[in-house]
């Protein structure tokens, strides 16, 4: 986790935490959760980890050693902060600035996330019956196997009765 790399990780993972709740648990987990409590408890699940993890390595705590040094960092919080592309000076204790920004990445986490829902919710619904956007781009099922719009007639007469 690397402040760089984060917002766009929990966005994505929104996307598709909607995505999985529609396509996958939804109905299958009995009558009582909803769509909405599949998403919160998902979304909260997925915030533990990157803060788990984030603040760690921020704090440069020595459990997550293994993860900064498999990176090529100098320490977590050389990873955090520079996430291999940037040479800011990131060394522990940080300066107040430094500490300024991992507050603003930090408190960002839970808003990414959250805009990955709600474009989740847009590109594939938020109940078992909807499609999203995603449904308006092709078909699920045969185009020829669907009924006529109401109105329409083969011989290309519009409201022409059949006897």
């Amino acid at each position: 986790m690397s402040f760089l790399i984060d917002v766009p990780l929990l966005f994505v993972a929104g996307v598709l935490i909607n995505y999985v709740s529609v396509r996958f648990l939804m109905g299958r987990l009995g009558p009582g959760p909803t769509h909405d409590h599949i998403v919160l408890y998902l979304c909260g699940a997925v915030l533990v980890v990157f803060y788990l993890f984030s603040i760690s390595l921020f704090l440069d705590l020595p459990w997550v050693e293994p993860m900064w040094r498999m990176l090529g960092a100098r320490s977590g919080i050389d990873w955090q902060v520079n996430s291999g592309v940037f040479h800011f000076n990131a060394v522990w204790p940080p300066g107040r600035e430094m500490v300024g920004v991992a507050i603003l990445a930090f408190v960002s986490y839970p808003f990414s996330l959250w805009l990955g829902a709600q474009a989740g919710i847009i590109l594939y619904g938020a109940h078992e019956g909807q499609t999203g956007m995603v449904g308006l781009l092709w078909f699920e099922k045969d185009p020829r196997t669907l009924p006529p719009p109401p109105g329409f007639s083969p011989s290309g007469q519009a409201g022409e009765k059949k006897p």
